[in-house]
């Protein structure tokens, strides 16, 4: 069922669904405009929405995130039936004191220095606008609300989808 959410509902919403999937696809554009994807760990996402991720200031995404063209989060849990899309602006930050409040030992893997590593960095993406689907049913669940959909001829109702307003 279609069910837009407005305000702290929607950041509610955001929150719940970012955190628990926890890893994205997280596409910027170049100079030319073609999109590029890559899978990014969620690190922490705020009561306001900011959603924040561990980067190189020598990476792709690094150098994307100077320009000022939007990203698009694309989170997705197929196992729960649960997806969300988030596009906002993103900046390269290096706040050391924000870097150690989110820092975890796995990091280790991309940054061998850790905190002192000369390149790392923060993307802080702040979300402009939002859509979800939150099915939370198994496959079979599905598969079942699909059938039972094409044969009444009535849509499935296994969830609910819509539009996070969180401006």
């Amino acid at each position: 069922m279609e069910k837009n959410l407005e305000r702290g509902e929607a950041l509610r919403k955001l929150k719940e669904l970012a955190e628990d999937i926890k890893f994205c696809m997280f596409a910027t554009s170049d100079a030319n405009h073609y999109l590029y994807g890559r899978p990014m760990t969620t690190m922490q996402v705020e009561d306001n929405g900011t959603i924040w991720f561990f980067t190189s200031d020598r990476s792709k995404v690094a150098g994307d995130a100077r320009g000022s063209e939007p990203v698009c989060l694309n989170y997705a849990s197929p196992a729960k039936n649960n997806y969300l899309t988030v596009q906002g602006q993103v900046t390269l930050v290096k706040d050391k004191k924000k870097m150690e409040e989110l820092w975890s030992p796995m990091l280790k893997a991309w940054f061998p220095d850790g905190l002192d590593s000369p390149d790392i960095a923060l993307l802080r993406v702040e979300p402009e606008q939002a859509h979800y689907w939150d099915a939370d049913a198994s496959r079979v669940e599905v598969l079942f609300a699909m059938i039972k959909g094409a044969v009444t001829g009535k849509p499935d109702d296994t969830g609910d989808h819509g539009e996070l307003k969180i401006k």
